[in-house]
């Protein structure tokens, strides 16, 4: 099964790109093909829909040996929240909005410090210059494997109860 997460921030060009693109990378980085087994998108709960990601960005990303120059933004819409099995934004007010606005995503919905069972959130570094970007690359990367090791853990929760209903079956 494969699983659909959604990384959200204010303008899906900076934060949340970043976000889903290292997640992915970490994947890899785990066990070969760990990737293949989610579906990684990005939104802005403000986002104009077809901006490039920040060249900040870009460039603070180069030093992951990720290329995010292709990166589209995009607003959080419905079909996007309805799809997601997990929602992560990068600040407790990004999801007070986005639960506002989808009642019904507010189980499925976290900030993405909160997600890893740690403190405090992912700030902006829109406009901040390039030294803040390399701090949220890197605060990003502390965070995210405690985001894989939950998802995996709770991944494995689901196959041991269905083994578990299926024992019950026979």
């Amino acid at each position: 099964m494969v699983r659909n997460i959604l990384f959200v921030c204010t303008g899906n060009t900076c934060r949340s790109p970043m976000a889903a693109a290292l997640f992915l990378k970490l994947l890899e980085e785990r066990e070969k093909g760990l990737s293949q087994k989610f579906q990684v998108l990005s939104a802005g709960i403000f986002a104009q829909d077809g901006l490039k990601a920040s060249l900040e960005a870009i460039e603070a990303m180069k030093g992951e040996s990720i290329d995010l120059s292709s990166h589209v933004s995009q607003m959080v819409y419905p079909d996007l929240v309805r799809d997601a099995d997990l929602i992560l934004t990068m600040t407790g007010k990004q999801k007070e909005i986005l639960v506002d606005r989808f009642p019904e995503a507010e189980a499925k919905t976290f900030t993405l410090m909160e997600y890893a069972g740690m403190e405090g959130e992912v700030g902006d570094p829109f406009g901040l210059g390039q030294e803040e970007y390399l701090k949220t690359v890197a605060q990003l990367k502390r965070v995210l494997p405690a985001v894989i090791d939950c998802l995996l853990a709770s991944e494995e929760k689901e196959r041991e109860g269905d083994q578990d209903e299926g024992s019950h079956r026979q």
